[in-house]
């Protein structure tokens, strides 16, 4: 059985990689969107986000929910280039995944005009995994 839950989130890791090759966070910067494994990341750095995540629950401004944040990215318009499109449909694959396959998604905001962005989410072998990207907002 240990071995079905692990197999079934490399398998969603690997999706969610694959689905950050080549996107963008479009704000005030374009900045990329990558996957990150938070027991992956080197002890310092680990301790360091889960401080600004536990400062940002503390913080109400900071909170948005997985549908605030995916919905302006994830909307296609018609006026929108087929590049436009196809990085809509990206963020609507990963809006997908962590309301559907991902356990307690949240949404981290941490800053006030460089703002890094964190949307993690447990997957099925206990592992908080997720993407990170930033925006820039005056």
């Amino acid at each position: 059985m240990k071995q079905k839950i692990k197999a079934a989130s490399s398998n969603t890791e690997a999706e969610i990689r694959n689905i950050c090759k080549g996107l963008f966070y479009i704000s005030e910067t374009d900045a990329p969107v990558v996957f990150f494994d938070l027991e992956d990341l080197p002890k310092r750095e680990r301790k360091e986000l889960q401080e600004k995540f536990e400062a940002a629950e503390r913080s109400d401004e900071r909170q948005v929910t997985i549908d605030d944040f995916f919905q302006r990215p994830a909307a296609e318009k018609e006026w929108h280039t087929p590049a436009q499109k196809a990085s809509a449909k990206k963020y609507r694959k990963l809006w997908k995944i962590f309301s559907d396959e991902l356990s307690e998604p949240k949404v981290y905001r941490v800053g006030a005009i460089r703002i890094d962005i964190y949307i993690v989410g447990k997957a099925e072998d206990g592992a908080t995994i997720g993407i990170r990207t930033r925006a820039v907002e005056t």
